[in-house]
């Protein structure tokens, strides 16, 4: 089964990195052989590399240098290359995403609030903290959504110490 692939479009970052490597070569030579060269990555290709920055959305500190050092965040090129992004999010998609955190992160990336709380340090070691309070306690069931009552019973650890 072959999954659609969304049009190309020029954020894909491969004229980007075609750019980057080129850079180390006489200038003239390399822009006409990036003139001759037409970008068209393969679908699987083009699939890893959205996937692969999908993914590095599910940390912080990537998500800090975008903001606060590259000051990419909020830009209009990088909403649509978020909004065009956002087809990650379906299911057909998203079971290929191995940080689920990063789905979140993608569908906050379009509001101006989160974007311009990423500029803060203090923000994004909130973020990192939250993120880790959620792997610590994931397999918990009070954190997903299980009533107490439900819990068959109290762990052994925990009420020995209501004992002491």
């Amino acid at each position: 089964q072959t999954l659609h692939q969304p049009e190309h479009t020029a954020h894909d970052g491969v004229e980007r990195r075609l750019s980057r490597r080129l850079a180390g070569r006489c200038w003239p030579q390399a822009f006409q052989l990036q003139q001759k060269m037409t970008p068209s990555p393969s679908s699987i290709e083009r699939f890893q590399i959205e996937l692969e920055f999908v993914q590095s959305l599910a940390n912080a500190d990537y998500l800090a240098h975008l903001a606060q050092t590259l000051h990419l965040v909020g830009t209009p090129d990088f909403k649509r290359y978020i909004a065009y992004l956002q087809y990650w999010r379906r299911p057909e998609y998203a079971k290929h995403v191995m940080f689920p955190h990063c789905l979140r992160i993608l569908e906050l990336l379009q509001d101006e609030i989160f974007c311009d709380a990423l500029k803060d340090s203090r923000y994004v070691e909130f973020l990192k903290e939250q993120q880790y309070l959620h792997w610590l306690h994931r397999s918990n069931p009070v954190y997903q959504g299980v009533p107490p009552a439900a819990m068959s019973s109290t762990p052994a650890h925990l009420a020995s110490r209501g004992s002491r």
